[in-house]
């Protein structure tokens, strides 16, 4: 049960519109604070192995640093994640065109993804509820989507998001969390020490442009293995994944943990999508973050519970297109806790 949510202005966008910051706080103290813009997470705060709050997320000190936010640092993603190949595809007969932000790829729905919107905020019984909908054909997408975000913080520090999604025609969706974390010091320092465990026996296979080609890859005796706990630094290749891991079925589940040994902080990751995106943040740009945090290359990991990359290109990979009489559901947990 969320003990208080508060609000606070957090500065005027480029076309004049305010956003808001919005901070839940559990009854131990544990907070975090989320802004409308992107519904990105801007900070979290929880308790060391010493009982002491301290941050674990990046994230920055005004909007106008998430309106410019080239590596999605805190925001929602949508209406899909991760890569689409040849910036376009093929439904119903018809070739819908993308964004190419990335090459000749669409990343994260391209420049006018849901990460560049403003959500409405809500407060609700269990925390926040974050809303939005897209024009017609909004970013080549078809359809008019209605998109929710459900967030709450409880008293065991698990930080839960379901989201859902409608639509009025067959359109793709896939969305995903995008957080950094640092479970030591919230982005000052590399996060090479950190140790990581992911629940997957295989990751997507990917071409020249790093998009998924429907192939899959076994881990078994592969340099990025990580289904025992391995600290960053030990791996052959040190910080330098960003691969989707393939945990199978659909149901509430583990997905990954990562531990800082430093802060004796631990992150317990579940999800209900195909499989985790795991990015150890080496494109990172060197940039002024929230609370007096300078970061740069590897300063940060993503790991993002998520649908196949490109699966609407490759009719084999599980489907992702969303109809009119379906309801999009999708659920993300950051469970923070203590080394054992």
């Amino acid at each position: 049960m969320v003990t208080a949510v508060t609000s606070t202005p957090f500065g005027r966008l480029s076309d004049g519109r305010t956003a808001f910051l919005y901070t839940l706080t559990n009854a131990a103290g544990a907070h975090v604070t989320f802004t409308d813009f992107g519904a990105a997470l801007v900070s979290a705060h929880m308790p060391d192995k010493d009982g002491k709050l301290g941050p674990v997320v990046l994230g920055f000190d005004s909007v106008a640093q998430y309106e410019d936010n080239p590596a999605y640092i805190g925001p929602v993603i949508g209406p899909v994640a991760n890569r689409i190949s040849g910036a376009e595809f093929l439904l119903a007969g018809q070739i819908h065109s993308l964004d190419d932000n990335e090459g000749q790829t669409c990343l994260h729905s391209g420049k006018t993804g849901w990460h560049k919107k403003l959500w409405a905020a809500e407060e609700t019984p269990q925390g926040l509820s974050f809303t939005y909908e897209t024009p017609e054909n909004a970013g080549g997408f078809p359809g008019v989507v209605n998109a929710q975000i459900d967030v709450s913080l409880d008293e065991s520090c698990r930080l839960t998001y379901h989201l859902q999604a409608r639509t009025t025609a067959p359109t793709p969706i896939a969305m995903t969390r995008h957080e950094y974390f640092n479970l030591t010091d919230g982005g000052a320092s590399p996060v090479r020490d950190h140790r990581v465990q992911i629940n997957s026996m295989t990751i997507a296979a990917q071409d020249v442009d790093n998009c998924c080609n429907g192939d899959i890859t076994p881990l078994s005796n592969h340099p990025k293995d990580l289904r025992q706990i391995t600290a960053l630094s030990d791996t052959p290749r040190p910080l330098s994944f960003d691969d989707h891991y393939i945990v199978g079925g659909d149901a509430l589940r583990h997905m990954a943990r990562v531990e800082s040994p430093a802060s004796g902080r631990r992150l317990d990751v579940f999800g209900t999508a195909d499989g985790v995106q795991f990015y150890s943040g080496q494109a990172l740009p060197v940039c002024d973050g929230r609370e007096g945090i300078k970061f740069g290359p590897s300063h940060g990991f993503a790991i993002e519970a998520q649908a196949r990359p490109n699966a609407v290109n490759l009719a084999h990979f599980p489907s992702i297109v969303l109809q009119p009489d379906q309801t999009y559901l999708d659920t993300i947990i950051y469970q923070f806790g203590l080394i054992d």
